[in-house]
């Protein structure tokens, strides 16, 4: 699966559990190094690189999820939708824990 597939597979998905999000990627704001997604799921900060199967994250690309994971959000590279898939169900489960 190319990248541009992951990326349209997981926007379909965050569409689908009506998370908020954006598509960083190439939108010209911002800077180098960003997370190709940001989203917001009840109430949770998410930073999402999306990647082909074999692909690997930048330098940059790293340290900055490094920094949301350290800020408190989930980080995630995603080389398939259901990378993304079981970070939203493991917010979900907090979410239903807290309540």
């Amino acid at each position: 699966m190319a990248e541009a597939a992951v990326v349209a597979a997981v926007e379909r998905e965050l569409t689908r559990r009506r998370a908020w999000w954006m598509n960083v990627h190439g939108s010209g704001v911002g800077r180098n190094g960003l997370p190709d997604i940001v989203a917001i799921h009840l109430g949770h900060g998410i930073a999402i690189e999306c990647k082909a199967p074999r692909g690997r994250p930048t330098k940059l690309q790293t340290w900055e999820l490094e920094r949301v994971a350290c800020a408190g959000g989930t980080a995630i590279v995603a080389r398939s939708v259901e990378d993304v898939r079981a970070a939203l169900d493991e917010i979900e489960a907090m979410d239903r824990g807290s309540g």
